[in-house]
C-alpha cells in the first residue's frame, strides 16, 4: 500500500488559475488597496464610543467598575475612589482627542 499523498492532484479539466484572469481581479483591486491602507478599528475607542452614545441616549451606568475598565483600556489611569462622573468626563474628552 502506497502512502497517502501530502497534495491531492486536481480533478480534470480543473485549472488554478482560472478565477485569477485580469477582468476579475482589475475591478477588485482599488478595494482591495484601499482596505490595506484603512486604519484598522480600534476596540477600545469602539467600547468607549458605545458607552458614551448609550449615556448620550438617557442610559445609566450602572456598573462603576465596568467603566473604569473602559478607562483603563482605553489608557487612561483611574482611581477605584474616582467619582463615575469624572470618569466619564475623562473617557468622553479622550475619545474626542483619538478622534480628532
Amino acid at each position: 500500500m502506497s502512502p497517502p499523498a501530502l497534495f491531492s492532484t486536481p480533478k480534470p479539466g480543473y485549472d488554478a488559475n482560472s478565477d485569477m484572469d485580469e477582468a476579475t481581479v482589475m475591478p477588485r483591486l482599488p478595494d482591495w488597496l484601499s482596505n490595506l491602507f484603512k486604519p484598522q478599528r480600534d476596540p477600545q475607542l469602539h467600547q468607549a464610543r458605545a458607552l458614551l452614545s448609550a449615556i448620550d441616549a438617557g442610559g445609566m451606568p450602572l456598573n462603576p467598575a465596568r467603566i473604569n475598565e473602559i478607562a483603563r483600556n482605553f489608557g487612561l489611569e483611574v482611581s477605584g475612589k474616582a467619582p463615575v462622573s469624572d470618569t466619564i468626563r475623562r473617557i468622553r474628552a479622550a475619545v474626542g482627542r483619538a478622534s480628532a
